[in-house]
C-alpha cells in the first residue's frame, strides 16, 4: 500500500508540472493503462499514470468553470448563496460566492467595500450586482502563488460587488448550515469574550476560522514553529479518536456478557492496523478525492511529521524515557529540508516550544473549548466559564 500511495502522489505531482494542459487526446492513454495494470512489473506505472488521468481530469473541469472573458468590465446581476465564512476587515468585507445560474463559475470569491452591511451570515442568500475577472495572480519569487492558490480551491473567478439599490438579501440561511454554525459559534466567542486578546486563536483552534487572529500572534506562531497547533491537525483528531475509544469500550463493557466474546478494549479500537498502512491509505483517499492536495503545503508537511512519529514510536523496545522528547527534536530538524523547499521560515527553537505548547493545547486548551462549545449549547454559564479558563 505504501508503494501504492507513493506511485499515486508521483503521478499528481508530474502531471502538475506541466506548463500548460495537454490535449483532451490524452485520455485515451486510459486504455492502454487498463494493460499495464494487468502485469505486476508494470503496475505502479499504471497507479502513476491513472493518477496523472485523474489530476487531468480534475485540472480541465476547473479550467472550464473559469469566468468567460466576454463577462469582463461589465456590471452585472447573480444571485447565490455565501459559501464561506465572511472574513470582516475595516474597509471590506470576502466571502465565496456560490451563483446559481450555470453560466458564471461554480465559486466566486467576491471583495465588498463601504459601506459595508452590518451582517452577512454564511448560507444567505443574495442578489448582488458585481464585477467579475477570471482568477489571475502575480507571483513573486519567494512570494504567495495566489493564482494557484485560487487554481486548487477551484475558485473561478474573482470580483468586488457595487453599490447598488438592487443589492438585497433573498433568504435567510438554512439553520443546519455547517458554515452559518461556525460563525454562530466566532460570534458567540466574541460576545462572551469582548476584550481578550486571545479572540483569534480561540476561535482559531474552535472553529478553524483564524482570519481574527492578530497579526503580531501569527508571527509569534510562525517564530516559535508552533503555528500547526492552529490547524484542525492530529491534536483534534486524536482526541475524538480518544472519546470515540472511552466511548464504544465502556458502552460494550455495559453487557458483562460482551467481554466474554470480546475484550472491551478490542472494541474501542476496533483494530490493530499497521501505522504505515494507515498513513498509506489515508493519503491514497486524499488523492482519489482531490489530486490537486499535492500543491498544499499542509499536505507534504502534516504526512511527514506523522511518518516522523511513527518511525520514532513503533517497534522500538524498550523505549527510551525521553522519547516524547525526541519525537519533537526530530519533527523540527526533519521538516526543515521541506520548509527551506517551500520557501518557508523553520523556527530553531521549535522542539522546546512544542514540549510546552503541544501538551497545553491538545490535553487542556482543546477539551476546554470543546467542552465550553457544547456547553455554551446546553449551559450557557457553564460555557462562558470553561472560555475564561481556557483565555
Amino acid at each position: 500500500m505504501i508503494k501504492t500511495a507513493m506511485s499515486f502522489a508521483t503521478g499528481c505531482v508530474l502531471f502538475l508540472q506541466l506548463p500548460t494542459l495537454p490535449s483532451n487526446n490524452w485520455f485515451w492513454l486510459a486504455l492502454f493503462n487498463i494493460v499495464l495494470f494487468h502485469f505486476t512489473k508494470t503496475r505502479l506505472v499504471a497507479i502513476a499514470v491513472f493518477a496523472a488521468l485523474l489530476t487531468f481530469w480534475t485540472s480541465l473541469s476547473i479550467v472550464n468553470d473559469r469566468l468567460d472573458t466576454s463577462f469582463m468590465g461589465q456590471d452585472l446581476r447573480i444571485t447565490g448563496s455565501i459559501a464561506s465564512v465572511p472574513e470582516y476587515h475595516d474597509k471590506s468585507v470576502r466571502f465565496d460566492f456560490k451563483p446559481h445560474s450555470e453560466q458564471f463559475p461554480k465559486t466566486i470569491k467576491l471583495s465588498w467595500y463601504q459601506p459595508i452591511p452590518k451582517q452577512l451570515i454564511a448560507g444567505e442568500q443574495w442578489q448582488l450586482t458585481v464585477r467579475l475577472k477570471p482568477p489571475y495572480g502575480t507571483m513573486n519569487p519567494g512570494g504567495f502563488d495566489y493564482e494557484r492558490w485560487l487554481f486548487q480551491h477551484g475558485i473561478g473567478a474573482t470580483g468586488y460587488i457595487k453599490k447598488n439599490v438592487h443589492n438585497k438579501r433573498l433568504a435567510p440561511a438554512p439553520s443546519y448550515h455547517i458554515n452559518q454554525l461556525r460563525q454562530t459559534l466566532t460570534q458567540t466567542i466574541k460576545l462572551h469574550l469582548p476584550h481578550s486578546e486571545n479572540i483569534g486563536l480561540i476561535q482559531g483552534l474552535l472553529t478553524g476560522i483564524r482570519h481574527n487572529i492578530a497579526l503580531q500572534q501569527w508571527q509569534t506562531l510562525q517564530y516559535s514553529g508552533t503555528s500547526h497547533l492552529l490547524a484542525i491537525s492530529g491534536l483534534h483528531i486524536g482526541l475524538a479518536a480518544a472519546i470515540g475509544f472511552f466511548f464504544f469500550r465502556s458502552l460494550w463493557a455495559i453487557r458483562a456478557n460482551n467481554l466474554l466474546t470480546l475484550p472491551a478494549k478490542q472494541v474501542g479500537a476496533i483494530k490493530q492496523l499497521n501505522g504505515s498502512q494507515v498513513l498509506a491509505v489515508a493519503a491514497l483517499l486524499i488523492l482519489l478525492v482531490d489530486p490537486l492536495a499535492v500543491l498544499s503545503v499542509g499536505f507534504w508537511l502534516s504526512f511527514s511529521a506523522v511518518a516522523i512519529i511513527l518511525f520514532l514510536s513503533q517497534n522500538r523496545f524498550p523505549k527510551p524515557t525521553w522519547q516524547w522528547a525526541k519525537i519533537h527534536v526530530f519533527i523540527a530538524f526533519g521538516l526543515t529540508p521541506l520548509l527551506l523547499l517551500f520557501a518557508l521560515q523553520t523556527s530553531f527553537i521549535a522542539p522546546l516550544a512544542n514540549i510546552v505548547a503541544v501538551p497545553l493545547v491538545s490535553i487542556i486548551i482543546v477539551p476546554l473549548l470543546l467542552l465550553a462549545a457544547t456547553l455554551l449549547w446546553l449551559y450557557p454559564p457553564a460555557g462562558v466559564m470553561l472560555l475564561n479558563i481556557a483565555d
